[in-house]
């Protein structure tokens, strides 16, 4: 059996889902997904792929993951020991976030256990329509969201994700998308930025949108999304999915609003560099703008 671990916010959990979809459709069905390590996880809203899509994928039971992979099994903290102990195993790949691609995750044939975030397009590309089908919400929109999911869909409309909070001092992604980076990706995109075009930002530091964005879009309407907290999160990345445009920032989260937008007339935005450490993941997708 190949086990591929889930961990993290719904990005990196839609990555790592993705992988094994991959993986699911080279190999067949003796493919799993480990969600044990959400017992002492901090963060986020823990497993939610389930919950929010119509996953098909089967979680493996501790059994299955005791017997492919490790005797430490079933808690965060004791996971994080046993990977600073213990030398990664022959059947057994571990990925350090936004490292580079590595064809051997998908070519070798061996039941394996996959520990990493897997943050590579090359990895996902070709089962583009299973994720498209596998990531489909579960409950229709209401109130607020369908409203304006609607006036998105129906007209030129724009996302704008800015990530503060956390990313604005992260020694890995912090300082990349800064305001000079919301200029560029505008300044890309204001040819066809119509007076009146609706512009939608999604933010958790809406003050620092309203003094650097607003400026930048005076002939457009601003919706501050601000609605959607804690499990309804989920929400605000099918929002972005109804955009004619994604400017994203180097955040799985928006990322993936942009890779399940389906308008024929999509265009997204992009960083050229998502970290600061020079690791070499290529997320965007080739027809993405990058400034």
């Amino acid at each position: 059996m190949k086990i591929v671990q889930i961990i993290g916010g719904l990005g990196n959990q839609m990555f790592q889902y993705s992988l094994a979809l991959a993986l699911r459709k080279r190999y067949g069905n003796e493919v799993a997904v480990d969600t044990c390590f959400f017992r002492g996880y901090p963060l986020h809203n823990h497993y939610e792929i389930d919950k929010i899509f119509h996953a098909t994928l089967p979680v493996a039971s501790k059994r299955e993951v005791r017997n492919a992979f490790r005797l430490l099994v079933g808690h965060y903290n004791l996971s994080r020991i046993y990977k600073h102990c213990m030398p990664c195993k022959k059947t057994e790949y571990r990925e350090k976030q936004a490292t580079a691609f590595n064809p051997n995750v998908l070519e070798d044939q061996r039941a394996t256990y996959y520990d990493g975030y897997w943050q590579d397009h090359r990895y996902l590309i070709d089962v583009k329509d299973d994720i498209l089908r596998e990531f489909v919400w579960r409950q229709p929109l209401t109130g607020k969201n369908a409203e304006l999911f609607q006036q998105l869909a129906s007209g030129n409309s724009v996302s704008i994700h800015y990530r503060g909070g956390d990313y604005v001092n992260h020694p890995t992604f912090g300082g990349i998308c800064d305001v000079d980076y919301y200029k560029r990706a505008i300044a890309q995109i204001a040819p066809c930025m119509r007076p009146g075009t609706l512009v939608a930002i999604f933010s958790n530091d809406i003050a620092t949108c309203k003094e650097h964005l607003c400026p930048l879009l005076k002939d457009c309407q601003v919706v501050f999304v601000d609605w959607n907290q804690g499990a309804d999160s989920h929400l605000d990345m099918r929002l972005m999915t109804a955009c004619q445009t994604n400017i994203v920032a180097n955040s799985s989260f928006s990322w993936w609003g942009a890779f399940l937008n389906q308008r024929k007339d999509h265009v997204v935005v992009a960083p050229k560099r998502w970290t600061r450490n020079g690791q070499t993941a290529q997320r965007c997708l080739p027809d993405w703008l990058r400034v």
